[in-house]
């Protein structure tokens, strides 16, 4: 019997990418690995000479890992792009297009409607969720306007009510988060 050919499904290529438990390495030389499993402790990491781990994260080979950077670009890379543990890793630079004079300073798993502090030096802040922050494309994402003299630093995840901050004064300052503006970026 000679019929129409059936209808085909759709298939994402993510619905390929095996579901496994990954921890993300990022170096203060700037070199991204994953290496496979969940590790409380990446001491015995090696390494090249000079230098050591500076973000170790848990995270899935499905999920969207998010590098923020002193620029204010957030970049998203998944979890099955990164380079395995084997080795020394890759360059980081390679994969997204973070300028030279700028550098990394959070690396965070994607959580849904996750809510995250992003604080620059000038000691202007903001919240926002990291649905604003995956980029989809090499160039990153800008979350942040920084100046000349100005740099993200901080990207750190919303649990609890309180926010402490030290300045370079050596003062504390404690206030509420909900004093804090939530926006898409700023």
């Amino acid at each position: 019997k000679i019929t129409s050919a059936p209808q085909m499904e759709d298939i994402s290529f993510e619905a390929f990418v095996e579901n496994e438990p990954i921890t993300v390495i990022y170096s203060k030389m700037g070199w991204v690995r994953a290496l496979k499993g969940h590790y409380d402790d990446v001491s015995d990491t090696k390494f090249k000479e000079g230098d050591e781990v500076a973000f170790a994260v848990k995270a899935r080979t499905v999920d969207k890992v998010l590098f923020f950077a002193t620029n204010g670009k957030c970049y998203t890379i998944t979890g099955d792009k990164l380079p395995s543990g084997k080795g020394f890793g890759e360059p980081l630079r390679l994969m997204i297009d973070l300028p030279n004079d700028e550098e990394i300073v959070a690396v965070l798993p994607y959580q849904k409607e996750q809510k995250v502090l992003l604080a620059a030096s000038n000691g202007k802040g903001f919240i926002v969720s990291t649905d604003a922050m995956t980029a989809s494309t090499r160039g990153g994402k800008q979350m942040m306007t920084v100046g000349d003299k100005t740099k993200a630093m901080f990207c750190l995840a919303v649990d609890g009510d309180m926010v402490a901050s030290i300045g370079t004064n050596k003062k504390l300052l404690v206030f509420p988060v909900s004093e804090i503006p939530e926006m898409q970026r700023g």
